[in-house]
Protein backbone atom coordinates (compact mmCIF):
# COMPACT_ATOMS: atom_id res chain seq x y z
CA UNK A 1 0.00 0.00 0.00
CA UNK A 2 1.17 3.81 -0.78
CA UNK A 3 0.33 7.08 0.36
CA UNK A 4 -1.78 7.09 -2.87
CA UNK A 5 -3.95 4.03 -2.12
CA UNK A 6 -4.45 6.35 1.69
CA UNK A 7 -5.72 9.15 -0.17
CA UNK A 8 -8.14 7.07 -1.60
CA UNK A 9 -9.36 5.09 1.12
CA UNK A 10 -10.01 8.31 3.35
CA UNK A 11 -11.61 9.78 0.41
CA UNK A 12 -14.15 6.86 0.47
CA UNK A 13 -14.99 7.39 4.24
CA UNK A 14 -15.63 11.00 3.72
CA UNK A 15 -17.94 10.59 0.64
CA UNK A 16 -19.95 7.49 2.74
CA UNK A 17 -19.95 10.14 5.71
CA UNK A 18 -21.15 13.22 3.25
CA UNK A 19 -23.72 10.84 1.68
CA UNK A 20 -25.44 10.05 4.63
CA UNK A 21 -25.37 13.90 5.62
CA UNK A 22 -26.62 14.73 2.44
CA UNK A 23 -29.86 12.09 2.90
CA UNK A 24 -30.17 12.64 6.49
CA UNK A 25 -28.61 15.44 7.92
CA UNK A 26 -25.81 17.01 9.71
CA UNK A 27 -26.51 15.22 13.10
CA UNK A 28 -26.98 12.40 11.48
CA UNK A 29 -24.25 12.08 9.09
CA UNK A 30 -22.06 13.00 12.22
CA UNK A 31 -23.76 10.40 14.34
CA UNK A 32 -23.10 7.69 11.67
CA UNK A 33 -19.17 9.08 11.67
CA UNK A 34 -19.19 8.39 15.39
CA UNK A 35 -20.40 5.04 15.22
CA UNK A 36 -18.61 3.32 12.67
CA UNK A 37 -15.22 5.29 14.43
CA UNK A 38 -16.75 3.14 17.91
CA UNK A 39 -16.89 -0.11 15.78
CA UNK A 40 -13.58 0.39 13.50
CA UNK A 41 -11.71 1.34 16.97
CA UNK A 42 -12.79 -1.97 18.70
CA UNK A 43 -12.19 -4.10 15.60
CA UNK A 44 -8.42 -2.53 15.88
CA UNK A 45 -8.19 -4.07 19.36
CA UNK A 46 -10.26 -7.24 19.73
CA UNK A 47 -8.55 -9.71 21.27
CA UNK A 48 -10.31 -13.38 21.12
CA UNK A 49 -9.93 -15.51 24.34
CA UNK A 50 -10.59 -18.68 22.60
CA UNK A 51 -7.89 -20.52 21.48
CA UNK A 52 -9.81 -22.31 18.69
CA UNK A 53 -10.34 -19.51 16.99
CA UNK A 54 -8.18 -16.20 15.29
CA UNK A 55 -6.77 -14.05 18.34
CA UNK A 56 -7.50 -10.95 16.54
CA UNK A 57 -9.99 -9.44 13.97
CA UNK A 58 -9.34 -9.42 10.52
CA UNK A 59 -9.14 -5.38 10.49
CA UNK A 60 -5.58 -6.86 11.82
CA UNK A 61 -4.51 -8.46 8.63
CA UNK A 62 -1.51 -7.26 6.61
CA UNK A 63 -3.95 -6.45 4.06
CA UNK A 64 -7.07 -4.42 5.91
CA UNK A 65 -4.75 -2.97 8.60
CA UNK A 66 -4.07 0.27 6.15
CA UNK A 67 -7.58 0.31 5.15
CA UNK A 68 -9.23 0.85 8.67
CA UNK A 69 -6.28 3.11 10.50
CA UNK A 70 -6.52 5.18 7.22
CA UNK A 71 -10.90 5.04 7.92
CA UNK A 72 -10.07 5.61 11.74
CA UNK A 73 -8.10 9.00 10.81
CA UNK A 74 -10.77 10.22 8.64
CA UNK A 75 -13.52 9.65 10.69
CA UNK A 76 -11.41 11.44 13.27
CA UNK A 77 -10.81 14.58 11.10
CA UNK A 78 -14.71 14.94 10.10
CA UNK A 79 -15.35 14.69 13.74
CA UNK A 80 -12.73 17.47 14.31
CA UNK A 81 -13.72 19.46 11.68
CA UNK A 82 -17.72 19.63 13.38
CA UNK A 83 -15.87 20.31 16.73
CA UNK A 84 -17.74 16.63 17.65
CA UNK A 85 -14.45 14.47 18.39
CA UNK A 86 -14.82 13.08 21.81
CA UNK A 87 -18.65 13.98 22.02
CA UNK A 88 -20.94 11.87 23.20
Amino acid sequence: MNKYDLVEIRNKERLRVELVIKRDGLEAGLNFCKRTLALYQKALRYSCPDPAKPKHHFSRTREHLPEFIGSVLEFKKILGEHGKLGNS
